[in-house]
């Protein structure tokens, strides 16, 4: 499939975090950002992106470690060092270290409470970081607005090319300032700034995500 040219008005010359979050950062108007995203092809350049972020708010960052081993270990399971599993980061599992800070966006990847708005996807501002819990803010739904507590939980991978299931001690959340294109599946935003500098060959994926945008992009 060849290259589809993009029309200049929606290029943007500048830093796209600036772009996308520039004034919020100015004005410290950190509730605005709710309505806002960065998306990228691959987890890694969203990683960067979020970790740059946090990086910006100010206050203490807090860094909160997992605890990470293989479920069902028997007799023919591969052994792997703890070293490596830390060192695994796939989409649907927290990171090994997730670093946070007060106002950092968050998102849910697991269901915890349905019935309290606390489902894989909610994204929510974190507004108190404890030891053993997070103190969050929803930002969508019919619950925005609702202070829940976040407790850490034991999150199972997909097999993948281990080969076998990995289980994560974790807080079930990663920033998501930006999120990779899939992940964007079922959100809704206001402005939304897309990092291209790899070639998304799923042409079909970012129509799809571009055409749930309120206005501007």
């Amino acid at each position: 499939m060849g290259e589809i040219a993009l029309p200049q008005d929606v290029i943007s010359k500048t830093n796209i975090i600036d772009e996308v979050y520039g004034d919020c950062l100015a004005d410290k108007s950190y509730e605005n950002m709710k309505d806002r995203a960065i998306l990228a092809p691959l987890n890694k350049d969203v990683n960067l992106i979020n970790c740059e972020l946090i990086d910006r708010l100010p206050g203490e960052e807090k860094v909160y470690f997992s605890f990470d081993s293989i479920k069902d270990m028997s007799e023919g399971t591969l052994q792997f060092t703890t070293e490596f599993l830390n060192s695994i980061d796939i989409a649907d599992l927290p990171p090994h270290k997730l670093k946070l800070k007060k106002n950092t966006i968050i998102m849910l990847l697991r269901n915890l409470d349905v019935s309290e708005g606390l489902c894989n996807g909610t994204r929510l501002i974190v507004t108190e970081l404890c030891n053993n819990i997070i103190i969050a803010k929803i930002l969508t739904g019919e619950h925005f607005g609702k202070a829940v507590h976040i407790p850490r939980i034991t999150l199972d991978s997909s097999k993948g090319k281990l080969g076998c299931t990995m289980q994560r001690h974790q807080f079930p959340v990663t920033p998501a300032f930006a999120m990779t294109v899939h992940k964007s599946q079922g959100q809704t935003f206001q402005f939304v700034g897309v990092d291209l500098r790899v070639p998304v060959f799923m042409h079909a994926c970012l129509y799809r995500r571009i055409d749930v945008l309120d206005s501007n992009w």
